[in-house]
């Protein structure tokens, strides 16, 4: 029993150690199977690692980080420049102070030294002065008696003085408030005397145009009594043809006559009957005295309406007159102020009244300024008032001179001799003989273009009269100078006429007649023209003869000759206008908006905005080519510009079903490519601008809400160049997208109405614009740089037949 016990613990203790034996042998195999996997698997991420580490987007990351950290870096840096250099300012300031600190402190001490000095020698006087104090108490307590008595007078003085101050501070106060309501006063009456001269300026400008028509209506009669002389039967030239297609009082049944080739005899009879060409010599000379009265009673009219503007000037002449009175009278009111400022100074000596008085001096200095203004504005109209009146008797005499010259024909006279300069040297004359005048109209007026001529300046037909000028002034020829001026005008006419629809001919000859009209001004006799003159343009100006009158000449012709342009581009642009504005699509999308009754077909308008900008930029490019002054191309293409906003703004007047909400956004950009087009020539400060606005209003008018009673007060505040009726008309015309808007009810039209009845002042009232209107063209003066003697002419210009003198 005790054996078989002893068997089962040896055998308990051998299976025991088998299993730890077997255990440990397991343990150790799986940890070697665990570390032979983390091995596989740290060599995979090893490789992986190797990979990725040579990799692109490693070496970004890193970089990455690296880039910041040089950033970060760099900012310090930076920091501590700005600190480093803020730190330097600070410590340059401080050493400044301090420099100057050690200044002061030298310069106090230097005074200490010194008042140390005056003190010794005031205790030296204090000792003198207390030796004589002993005699002089007695003398003092009289004196003291004296000033205290004085004193009571000075005050009783000061008092009334003071009393006297504030009158004449209300005083002067009155006559300031005086001198302001006159000086606003006649600010006002200088603002409607500039717009009445305005005002005379387009009624001259219109009376120009008139005498033009007339002299036209004169020489068409003529020709016309000239072909009914010199034409015995039916037979007409070409020449007659335009003659009677050019008459405008030739009846309407000359329209619908017959051919001659189909027609009989009686036929002919009857035409010749109509023509007057069967008439008696005797009906005829009586006919023709009607014609040579009719021109008459013309001319009549014309002096007429000349004595009416010259008794608006004269009436112009005393408001100036009483003007110039008023300003005497603010002039006085100014020296008794000066005076009244004066004696206060001598009177009184306080600081207060002194502030006082400052301030009053620099009141007076400002009134002075507003005087020596308004005296300038008063010269300014009187020159203008001079050469209104000088126009209106240079007017009438040219008239009566066009009578004379029907009437008389003048011999001309023997050219002067030529004064030749020495060999090499040119004096910037030309001398040209009686002769050769035909020849030399022919060459640089009838015959000139510049396109044919290289290197040729626009303007050098200008020059060459201008030179030609000098030559007959210098021989103290008088009729050379006439017959030559009355030859270019008429030449300028002729050639105009001849191409009146080119509108690169009008070009050219405007900016020839405004550039010989500056150069007679600039070398005339009038010293206000050569400020800026060269010594050399000064030793050129004419000696002997003033042509002031020629010069009033030329400024009328230009005056026609930019109306003639005006209406040659208008003729071009008009056609246009309507599709190019309201009729293209510049914006995709949104024809599906437009009302039913104003969609159109899906083909193409005739013109685009695109063809409109580029027949503005034609004109623009041609006036700039011919060197026409800017000032007047920016009032041609303000004139021009009127027109365009007219002629669209009277159709979307008259097309009720024109007035929508995309017509509005389509306006409004082409209005605005308008804009855009005037800022790329340089052309917004020309007015230009200005009357595109109610165009530009009536397209904000289309576009805004038209609900409210807000909407109401908005719309009054918005269409201020606009008319009422104008207003009134789009808001009852207005045409409401399909099912996204409603029609603009009755009650907020009248709300409108009522709004703008109130608006002062009360503006205009037509409801269409009138195109036909021309603003009256101002020519400015300017210096020409040109040197005469250094002009180069072109050998293509044939001009051997002139002498260079």
């Amino acid at each position: 029993m005790v054996a078989s016990q002893k068997a089962v613990v040896i055998q308990s203790a051998v299976r025991g150690w088998l299993a730890r034996t077997k255990y440990l042998r397991v343990r150790r195999a799986v940890v070697y199977l665990q570390c032979c996997y983390r091995r596989m698997q740290a060599r995979r991420e090893l490789r992986r690692l190797r990979i990725e580490a040579k990799s692109v987007e490693h070496y970004k990351q890193l970089n990455k980080g690296m880039e910041i950290k040089v950033m970060q870096l760099q900012c310090q840096v930076d920091e501590q420049a700005r600190k480093i250099w803020s730190l330097s300012e600070q410590l340059s300031a401080l050493r400044a102070s301090h420099s100057e600190e050690v200044e002061r402190l030298c310069s106090e001490l230097r005074e200490d030294k010194a008042q140390e000095k005056r003190i010794r020698e005031l205790q030296e006087q204090l000792q003198r002065m207390e030796s004589e104090k002993s005699c002089s108490e007695g003398r003092l307590g009289q004196e003291m008696e004296e000033l205290k008595q004085r004193l009571t007078e000075l005050e009783a003085m000061t008092s009334n003085l003071k009393e006297e101050k504030d009158a004449l501070n209300q005083q002067i106060m009155g006559q300031s408030q005086e001198l302001e309501d006159q000086l606003r006063r006649h600010a006002v009456e200088s603002q409607e005397l500039l717009c009445q001269l305005e005002g005379e300026r387009a009624r001259y400008q219109n009376l120009v145009k008139e005498c033009a028509r007339l002299e036209q209506c004169c020489k068409n009669l003529q020709d016309e009594v000239a072909f009914h002389k010199q034409t015995p039967s039916l037979q007409r030239s070409p020449s007659s043809d335009s003659i009677l297609d050019s008459k405008c009082s030739y009846p309407s049944s000359l329209s619908t006559a017959p051919s001659r080739d189909d027609a009989n005899p009686q036929s002919e009879q009857n035409i010749a009957e109509i023509l007057g060409l069967n008439r008696s010599p005797e009906k005829m000379v009586e006919e023709d005295s009607v014609v040579e009265e009719d021109f008459k009673y013309a001319y009549d009219a014309a002096r007429v309406s000349n004595k009416l503007l010259e008794s608006q000037l004269q009436e112009q002449q005393q408001e100036l007159e009483g003007l110039c009175l008023d300003n005497c009278s603010l002039k006085q009111l100014s020296k008794q102020q000066q005076s009244l400022i004066q004696d206060l100074q001598l009177q009184q000596e306080e600081g207060g009244l002194q502030h006082q008085l400052v301030q009053l001096k620099r009141e007076n200095l400002d009134l002075k300024g507003q005087l020596e203004r308004q005296e300038k504005n008063m010269l300014k109209l009187q020159k203008q008032l001079k050469t209104n009146m000088k126009q209106i008797q240079d007017l009438t005499a040219s008239g009566e001179a066009r009578l004379l010259e029907q009437k008389v024909k003048v011999e001309e006279m023997e050219r002067p001799l030529d004064v030749l300069c020495p060999a090499g040297a040119f004096g910037g004359m030309l001398g040209c003989k009686a002769e050769d005048e035909g020849r030399l109209i022919r060459t640089i007026i009838t015959d000139f273009k510049p396109q044919h001529s290289p290197g040729a300046l626009p303007t050098l037909p200008a020059y060459v009269l201008l030179m030609c000028f000098r030559h007959a002034d210098s021989g103290h020829d008088e009729h050379r100078i006439r017959s030559l001026f009355a030859a270019v005008v008429s030449g300028i006419k002729r050639v105009v006429k001849k191409h009146s629809e080119d509108f690169g001919v009008v070009a050219l000859w405007l900016a020839n007649t405004c550039c010989l009209l500056n150069c007679l001004r600039q070398y005339g006799g009038d010293q206000s023209y050569r400020l800026a003159n060269t010594p050399k343009q000064n030793q050129h100006c004419l000696r002997n003869f003033d042509l002031a009158s020629h010069c009033q000449s030329l400024g009328d012709l230009a005056i026609q000759l930019y109306q003639q342009l005006i209406c040659v581009a208008q003729k071009k642009l008009k056609p246009m206008i309507v599709a190019a504005m309201l009729e293209g699509e510049t914006i995709l999308g949104l024809s599906w908006a437009r009302s039913t009754s104003y969609r159109k077909q899906p083909a193409a308008p005739a013109y685009t905005l695109d063809s409109l900008l580029q027949q503005l930029s034609s004109f623009h490019e041609a006036l700039g080519r011919h060197q026409l002054e800017p000032m007047v191309v920016g009032q041609a293409f303000r004139q021009l510009l009127f027109t365009v906003s007219g002629v669209a703004l009277n159709y979307l007047l008259l097309r009720s079903d024109a007035c929508s909400w995309s017509q509005g956004v389509l306006l409004s950009c082409n209005v605005s490519q308008l804009e855009e087009w005037l800022r790329a020539k340089g052309l917004q400060q020309s007015g230009a601008r200005e009357v595109l606005q109610p165009l530009s209003q009536a397209a904000q008018l289309l576009q805004v809400k038209k609900t409210t009673q807000e909407d109401a007060e908005a719309i009054c505040c918005l269409c201020t160049a606009l008319t009422t009726p104008q207003i009134m008309k789009i808001l009852r015309a207005y045409t409401p997208a399909a099912r996204l808007e409603e029609h603009v009810s009755p009650s907020f039209i009248s709300s409108v109405e009522n709004r703008l009845a109130e608006r002062t002042p009360a503006g205009p009232c037509q409801l269409l614009v009138d195109t036909a209107h021309l603003f009256p063209v101002h020519l400015p003066f300017s210096c020409s740089p040109v040197q005469l003697d250094e002009l180069r002419i072109p050998d293509s210009i044939n001009l051997t037949f002139l002498t260079r003198v």
